[in-house]
C-alpha cells in the first residue's frame, strides 16, 4: 500500500512538472516586457520634463514674491545652478531608463 501512494505521489508530481514546463514554453512574455518598459520609461520622461517646468515656475514665482516683497537681489534664486541640480539628480537615472528601452527594443 505504501509503495503505491508513493508510486502514485511520484506520477503526479512527473505530470505537474510536464503540465508547468509546457504552459511556461507557451507563454511568451516578451511583449508585455516590451509594453511595460515603454510605459516605465515614457512616464519617466514626461514626469522629468513636467519636474523641470515645475522648477522654472516655482523659481520664477519665488524670484517675484521675494523680491517684491523685500526688495533684495540675494534671495533671488539662480535658476541655472537650480537647472543643474535637478537634470544631474534625475538625468542620470533618466538616461539609464531611456538607454535601457532603447536597448531592449533592438534585440
Amino acid at each position: 500500500m505504501r509503495n503505491i501512494l508513493i508510486q502514485e505521489t511520484q506520477e503526479l508530481a512527473a505530470e505537474s512538472y510536464r503540465n508547468v514546463k509546457n504552459a511556461s514554453e507557451k507563454y511568451d512574455s516578451r511583449p508585455i516586457n516590451d509594453q511595460t518598459r515603454s510605459i516605465i520609461s515614457g512616464t519617466f520622461v514626461r514626469w522629468f520634463f513636467y519636474l523641470l517646468g515645475g522648477t522654472l515656475i516655482i523659481s520664477l514665482i519665488y524670484n517675484l514674491i521675494s523680491y517684491s516683497l523685500f526688495r533684495n537681489q540675494s534671495l533671488i534664486l539662480d535658476v541655472e545652478n537650480l537647472l543643474l541640480l535637478v537634470t544631474g539628480s534625475i538625468g542620470t537615472p533618466l538616461g539609464f531608463i531611456v538607454g535601457y528601452y532603447f536597448k531592449s527594443k533592438e534585440n
